[in-house]
């Protein structure tokens, strides 16, 4: 009894916030238009919550095209982060094999599995230019399944580094479009194989969509 009176009361409570939320935003936009400002641009809740109103969110989706143990592999994920005014960003990504690979290396019929989550932090120019670079490095652990190898099944998580950098394209005010390299390094591997069998160079593909006029220097508005 009461876990579900707890549950209808978070629920209850979600929805307060939610409606809440923007008749809040409605009554800001009117008040500034009453007194002659101009907003920069739609509120954004997380921003919100952790930042004055020049913060932004931003959300990645990405193809790392990289390889595992010497095989070709191409990983799908994404990031989603909060940047300050001063283009500082702090957030949390994935990537993912969408199904195993087969890894000769490891035994003829092994089948490997690979999968990275971490905490990101990174910088980024942030302006109307028309091309924009960025830096970063996530931190994190990565989880290693190799099935029908010589030795048997083996699974293992490994802390990993990967720093990037990155160049993109505007294509509109919210969206970029860009490129980027990293580097991985996964601490100890499958040492039975010898080490260093998931470190990778990589090149990325990715999309980048965020209100970043909230965090325009130079936009003079």
């Amino acid at each position: 009894m009461l876990k579900s009176f707890c549950r209808f009361f978070f629920l209850c409570m979600l929805v307060v916030f939610s409606v809440s939320m923007p008749q809040a935003d409605a009554q800001e936009t009117e008040a500034h238009v009453q007194t002659g400002q101009t907003l920069r641009s739609p509120n954004h809740t997380l921003s919100r919550i952790f930042f004055d109103e020049d913060g932004a969110t931003i959300f990645t989706a990405d193809l790392q095209l990289s390889s595992l143990a010497n095989e070709s592999a191409n990983l799908y994920g994404g990031k989603v982060m909060l940047m300050t005014a001063g283009h500082r960003q702090i957030g949390a990504g994935v990537h993912l094999l969408p199904k195993e690979i087969s890894v000769p290396k490891f035994g003829k019929d092994s089948k490997v599995s690979f999968a990275s989550a971490g905490m990101y932090l990174g910088g980024e120019e942030n302006d109307r230019d028309l091309t924009q670079f960025w830096s970063g490095i996530m931190l994190g652990i990565a989880r290693i399944t190799a099935r029908n190898t010589d030795q048997g099944d083996l699974s293992s998580l490994r802390f990993f580094t990967e720093p990037e950098i990155g160049l993109g394209l505007k294509i509109t005010d919210s969206i970029r479009i860009g490129t980027s390299v990293s580097g991985r390094w996964v601490w100890g591997d499958f040492s039975r194989y010898g080490d260093k069998n998931f470190d990778a160079w990589s090149a990325n593909i990715t999309i980048r969509i965020g209100n970043y006029l909230r965090t325009c220097d130079r936009c003079g508005i």
